[in-house]
Formats: structure tokens, C-alpha cells, sequence
């Protein structure tokens, strides 16, 4: 509501009046003068006041005037309610506001969002006390070496063609993802894939790299092959605690081992669950249990070499014994020598035929 206001000339007339007589020239030219409200005050149209206008007068600082509408007397506001606004150059909140930039804010002044249950207000983004971009009070914080966020960072699947984390000069190296499983990609193509059970090498040469001199390299050398290797640099595979363990050991092809470390220095190989042979500290291989070399129908050693002596209960031969002849009857050896002492015989060598019949061979001592 507007104030009453008066609007007289600065030179009035004194006496009475007289029809007779007109006013002087000076007072009827006089200024006209403006009375009531303060300094600052804006004269409105008033149809409600009896000379059909008043003062609007000034408010604090910082207020703009505001239109009500149609029929309505404008009023001053902090916070007016704008259908649009149009700035030429910039916004500027706060004191210390930045020099350039269409919208400008001092430090540690934020833009504030309200939230969808109209209840709170929540941080948008500004510039900190520390100079850190905060969005959403420090949810994420961004300064010239870091972007720092407390939250998930939540992206699309993306593709082996377009990593949703990627080189920026190339989207088709990086990672992107499918349902339960996180890839990633060279050259647009799927090398490596993550998922609840396996870790996947998608190339026929994948290796594994370890090492500061990249010198244990475990690769795929072919179908259903995994190979240590480094080109023709010795290596070493090692199971088992330092200082107990069981060692392959191949240089560059002459020499290859399997070892012990332990202090039986006890090696054992076997299948179906169970040991087999030994290897003892020695060198000698034990046979554990009833095992065979070879089966006898192809499958067994072509030769067996002895630097002393073969022991056995009992000696069978895998081939047929020969028929006797029709010639004349053999001829026995003289005694002596480095032979048998005594002329007769002192018993029976026992042996098996390939047939499993015993055979039996005289024997001299």
C-alpha cells in the first residue's frame, strides 16, 4: 500500500478571496513541490487515494521492485519470482566474487538445489576454503591432481568398441562391462574378462608377466599346453615351503630335474590318489606296492642296464623257448678256470617260460 503524498506550488497567496481580482503571475508560475515519504520514495498510480496517487517508499538494501500484476501495486522483494531474466554479462553472488565468468561466485559460496520432498536443500557445487570443486558438500572433490569422491561411481556397461573407461584418444582400449562380468579391451577386442568364478586371457599367446626384468613369463604355448618359459633362459618351477619344497629344474635342453629340498630329500610319483615309487635320498627308486615296469604287450623298457646286479625271486622270459633239434647232442663245457670248480652239479636254476611253465636251468657253483 502506497503512502499519501502532496503536490503544491512552491509560492502560495495569502488573503481572501476575491472574485474580483486574478492571481499574480509569480504564484501561478510557480514550482511544484512534492511533500510526504522519505528520499528514495517512487511515486505509483493509486486509484484508491482521493488524488488518485501515492509514494512507494524505499526499503533495505539489496531489494528490487517487483511487479504484482495487473491492477496491483508493485512491491519491493529480496527474492523475487522472475518468469525469466536475461544478463548480458554475468551474475555475481557474494562479496570477493570471481573476475570473470558468466556466473560468479565468492569462495565457499555454493549453488543449492532443493531436494524432490521439498524438505532440505542440498550443496550443488562450489569452490572450498581449500580451492577443491565440491558436488554435493564433498561427495566429490576435484583439485588440479585428484578427483576424490566418497560415493560409488556408477557408469554404463559400454563395449570392447567403446570402454566406458578409456584413453581419451582412444575409447577402444579400456574397460567396459556386462551383467556379472568386468572386460577389458585392446584395440576394441575383449583380452581379458573378470566374473564370479574365472579370470579370463581371451588371446591364444596370453601370458602372465612377473618379475621387474619380465623374466617369469607363464604363457599359452598351445591347445591344452601351459608352458614356463623364457625364450632359452633357464627356469624353475618350485612347490611347496621355502626349504621344503620339490623343484623342476630345465636349462636350455640338456639338463632337466625333479627334486627334492626337504630333509629325507624323498621324492614320490604316483596315480590314482597313490604313491608309487620313491626316489630316496640316495638316488634308488623303491617300488611301493605291487607295480610293474611295463605291461608286456608293448608298453615296457626296450633295455634295462645294470652296473652290478638284478634281483629278483624269479627270472620269466617273454619269448617262446626253442624246440630241440635233430643234430647231435650238445657238448658241455670243461670245469676250471673262472668257471665252476666241481664237476658235479650242484642244483637248478628255476625260471619261467612265456607261457608261465616253469623251466629249469642246471647250475654249477
Amino acid at each position: 500500500m502506497s503512502t499519501t503524498g502532496t503536490i503544491a506550488r512552491s509560492q502560495g497567496a495569502t488573503g481572501t478571496n476575491r472574485t474580483d481580482v486574478q492571481i499574480s503571475k509569480n504564484a501561478w508560475n510557480a514550482t511544484l513541490v512534492v511533500g510526504g515519504g522519505a528520499t528514495g520514495a517512487l511515486m505509483v498510480r493509486d486509484s484508491a487515494k482521493t488524488d488518485g496517487w501515492g509514494l512507494l517508499d524505499a526499503v533495505a538494501v539489496g531489494q528490487v521492485l517487483a511487479s504484482a500484476g495487473v491492477g496491483a501495486e508493485p512491491a519491493y522483494t529480496a527474492s523475487p519470482a522472475l518468469t525469466s531474466a536475461t544478463f548480458t554479462t554475468s551474475i555475481a553472488v557474494g562479496s570477493n566474487v570471481a573476475a570473470t565468468g558468466a556466473i560468479r561466485l565468492a569462495n565457499n559460496v555454493f549453488a543449492i538445489g532443493r531436494n524432490a520432498a521439498n524438505n532440505a536443500d542440498i550443496s550443488l557445487i562450489g569452490l572450498t576454503a581449500a580451492d577443491l570443486v565440491s558436488i554435493r558438500s564433498g561427495v566429490v572433490t576435484v583439485s588440479a591432481a585428484a578427483v576424490t569422491s566418497t560415493m560409488p561411481l556408477l557408469l554404463p556397461d559400454g563395449s570392447a568398441a567403446a570402454s566406458v573407461i578409456a584413453r581419451s584418444a582412444d575409447a577402444t582400449q579400456g574397460v567396459y562391462f556386462t551383467a556379472g562380468t568386468t572386460s577389458f579391451a585392446y584395440a576394441g577386442t575383449q583380452r581379458w574378462r573378470f566374473d564370479g568364478d574365472a579370470v579370463y586371457l581371451r588371446n591364444d599367446t596370453a601370458s602372465f608377466v612377473m618379475g621387474a626384468a619380465d623374466d617369469i613369463i607363464v604363457t599359452r604355448l598351445a591347445a591344452n599346453i601351459l608352458g614356463l618359459r623364457n625364450g632359452t633362459a633357464v627356469q624353475q618351477f618350485k612347490i611347496g615351503p621355502s626349504g621344503n619344497h620339490v623343484n623342476i629344474y630345465a636349462d636350455n635342453g640338456t639338463t632337466a630335474q625333479i627334486y627334492n629340498t626337504n630333509a629325507t630329500g624323498v621324492v614320490e610319483i604316483g596315480g590314482g590318489n597313490a604313491v608309487s615309487w620313491r626316489f630316496t635320498a640316495a638316488g634308488h627308486l623303491h617300488a611301493l606296492g605291487a607295480v610293474d615296469i611295463g605291461n608286456g604287450t608293448g608298453d615296457s623298457p626296450r633295455n634295462i642296464f645294470a652296473e652290478a646286479n638284478i634281483s629278483s625271486p624269479e627270472f620269466q622270459t617273454t619269448t617262446a623257448l626253442v624246440a630241440l633239434g635233430g643234430g647231435a647232442a650238445a657238448t658241455l663245457g670243461t670245469i676250471g678256470g673262472s668257471g665252476p670248480a666241481t664237476a658235479a652239479q650242484n642244483s637248478w636254476l628255476r625260471m619261467v617260460d612265456s607261457t608261465g611253465a616253469a623251466i629249469w636251468v642246471a647250475a654249477w657253483k
